[in-house]
């Protein structure tokens, strides 16, 4: 045992989370596992502090009015977690720091309240208690996923929907992303045509690991993720051969979630 550990204790850090995701694969089915940038750190540490402070949960609430299809509203949700690494994500400790852990699948239940049992003039004050109700409960970062929804009912033609996100994968920017993208996915699904957003080059974790290598003095992208992306085979390139095997092992598992989560291209 004494020299598994020490065998281990050599390991460079790219190696440790190397091994840290084959243990996740054999305990989850399907993990990886990547360094956490900066701003993540700080904000881990902090939730560490508090664990029960809800101050970085980030709200919004969106009104729906019309008719609404909420099996497809909830496909939609699924699907934007889907073409998102930083929604699968959940935050372990390795060695006293923080790295990140990218379910391969992961689904959400929508939320659902409705409120059509109340006086008309008392349902807004419900849902409003219900939105600082929701955004009062924290996130468990090593085992929470860090997006929740819920769908409260006004009326047949009257929705509002509760999305909560922790502050360690997203910020306003991110939320307008988020609302865009769940307009086009729900307006595709709704009137089952295509889907028309195209594929995401970059995912955050690629972002972490690079600014981790920019920090130590090796300017470029790095290579492990990237070799899987957008590999070129040149000589010289930026971005370096791909290997076509794990390329392919990544397209597959992507087009396993669109299909799970309803997505259609």
């Amino acid at each position: 045992m004494s020299g598994n550990v020490a065998k281990v204790s050599d390991l460079s850090d790219k190696e440790r989370r190397a091994l840290l995701s084959t243990l996740i694969n054999d305990e989850k089915g399907g993990a990886e596992s990547f360094a956490v940038s900066f701003a993540q750190q700080r904000l881990w540490f902090l939730a560490q502090l508090e664990p029960d402070n809800p101050s970085y949960n980030l709200p919004q609430i969106l009104r729906l009015k019309g008719e609404l299809n909420v099996d497809a509203l909830e496909q939609t949700i699924n699907a934007i977690i889907a073409r998102h690494e930083s929604l699968r994500t959940t935050f372990r400790e390795v060695d006293g720091e923080p790295v990140q852990i990218v379910s391969n699948v992961h689904q959400i239940k929508l939320g659902f309240t409705d409120l059509k049992g109340l006086p008309e003039t008392d349902r807004e004050d419900e849902a409003r208690r219900l939105a600082v109700a929701e955004v009062r409960r924290p996130f468990d970062l090593s085992r929470d996923h860090p997006l929740r929804a819920v769908l409260v009912r006004i009326d047949d033609d009257d929705h509002w929907l509760l999305l909560t996100m922790h502050h360690i994968v997203s910020d306003g920017w991110s939320l307008g992303i988020f609302t865009r993208e769940l307009a086009n996915i729900y307006g595709a699904l709704a009137t089952n045509q295509e889907i028309s957003l195209s594929e995401l080059p970059i995912q955050y974790p690629d972002f972490a690991e690079w600014q981790r290598e920019w920090i130590s003095g090796r300017l470029g992208w790095t290579q492990t993720r990237i070799r899987r992306r957008r590999g070129a085979d040149r000589e010289g390139s930026v971005t370096p051969a791909v290997n076509p095997s794990a390329a392919h092992r990544r397209r597959t598992r992507r087009c396993g979630h669109r299909r799970a989560s309803g997505g259609r291209r």
